[in-house]
């Protein structure tokens, strides 16, 4: 499953994933990763929760890169049950018009490892709606 947090721009989408992947972390039997694109306020996450600071790996740039990306952590780590990609237009070149193609990739990922996705960005909600169906919803 996909789970969407949109909103605009400095609404504080940030904030509200890193409370989400830290409740999380009680909610799953396995790890939770959090993937965002710099070091900072790493100190707000719980000990427990796995950061990726995308930073590190600089050569992960497209859709592509990150699904794959994506697909060897769940390969070198098969107890990952949900992972929180915050900001995806900063990770990637992925532009709001194509981002069903990314929700589609996602579900894959999801449907073969068995992993619950959370993904935060700069959108309207309404916009999102589009995307709704068995396997994506849109956070409130």
């Amino acid at each position: 499953m996909v789970n969407i947090l949109a909103a605009p721009q400095g609404s504080g989408k940030t904030q509200r994933m890193t409370e989400l992947a830290n409740g999380a972390v009680g909610m799953y039997n396995g790890n939770v990763v959090f993937i965002k694109k710099d070091h900072r306020n790493t100190k707000d996450f719980s000990f427990d929760l796995r950061v990726v600071c995308m930073d590190d790996y600089p050569t992960v740039k497209s859709e592509d890169d990150l699904v794959s990306f994506i697909f060897g952590m769940s390969a070198a780590d098969m107890d990952i049950e949900a992972v929180f990609i915050d900001g995806i237009y900063q990770l990637t070149k992925v532009d709001i018009s194509e981002i069903g193609g990314f929700i589609e990739r996602l579900n894959i990922v999801s449907d073969n490892c068995n992993i619950e996705f959370y993904i935060s960005l700069s959108a309207d909600p309404k916009d999102m709606k589009a995307y709704v169906n068995e396997k994506v919803k849109v956070l409130d």
